[in-house]
């Protein structure tokens, strides 16, 4: 199992970020049609999947952070 962050997109492919920090190439049509910036996404026997749980908890830490600068 290997874990992804989609760092951005770029005409057909996902550019995204691996555990090493290092960006790799993904055609889009591969990943999950809901995939978005930031999110995360598992490559588990030959197919990506979205891993809600840590995008999730990814976009809680990150608004918390936010309004603890903010407010």
């Amino acid at each position: 199992m290997t874990r992804l962050i989609i760092h951005h997109f770029e005409n057909v492919y996902a550019f995204c970020e691996q555990e090493d920090k290092s960006l790799i190439q993904i055609p889009r049509y591969k990943l999950p049609l809901e995939s978005k910036e930031g999110d995360s996404i598992l490559f588990i026997d030959g197919f990506y999947k979205k891993d809600d749980g840590i995008s999730d908890k990814k976009k809680k830490s990150i608004k918390k952070l936010m309004n603890s600068l903010f407010h």
